[in-house]
């Protein structure tokens, strides 16, 4: 069973890219101002977080990523020196396009999932979860280095 996940995972995957096509080969630009991608992305990040939050905790546990802490992530990111992305607005704005941009690096493959919650979770604090200041602070230090790795990749995909 366990050697399926992935299989559908990937399945999954393809569907949207083939459905969504237009949504997918747009700029990343014009993916951080979609809509209905941040709604969407907003689930997904909050998935990823709560597995890594779950595997630094040793236990399952659910949470919801604040805009502040992807805003935050984001000022403090490279990808605030590409210039082919422009976020701008409030923190929930700025929030809601880095989750548009985030589910949208995944329905490209650009960055998986796997590598999301790894990077995630080898940057979070486990000593600062139990607050909810220091775990927002945390949070946005793992999310900055998501941003970053994201920021590189599409480096090198623009060379290629």
């Amino acid at each position: 069973m366990m050697s399926k996940i992935p299989q559908l995972s990937e399945g999954i995957r393809e569907k949207l890219k083939k459905d969504w096509d237009e949504k997918i080969t747009a700029s990343p630009n014009s993916i951080a101002h979609d809509n209905g991608l941040a709604k969407l992305g907003d689930a997904y990040v909050n998935f990823v977080y709560s597995l890594a939050k779950s595997a630094a905790l040793g236990e399952p546990t659910g949470c919801k990523v604040p805009d502040t802490v992807l805003s935050n992530a984001y000022r403090n990111s490279n990808l605030t020196k590409m210039k082919t992305i422009d976020i701008r607005g409030r923190k929930g704005q700025v929030g809601d396009s880095i989750e548009g941009l985030l589910l949208w690096a995944w329905l490209t493959g650009i960055l998986s999932l796997d590598t999301l919650v790894v990077i995630l979770r080898e940057n979070i604090d486990v000593t600062s979860l139990s607050h909810s200041r220091t775990e927002a602070e945390t949070a946005t230090k793992a999310f900055s280095v998501v941003l970053d790795k994201l920021a590189l990749l599409l480096e090198h995909k623009d060379e290629s």
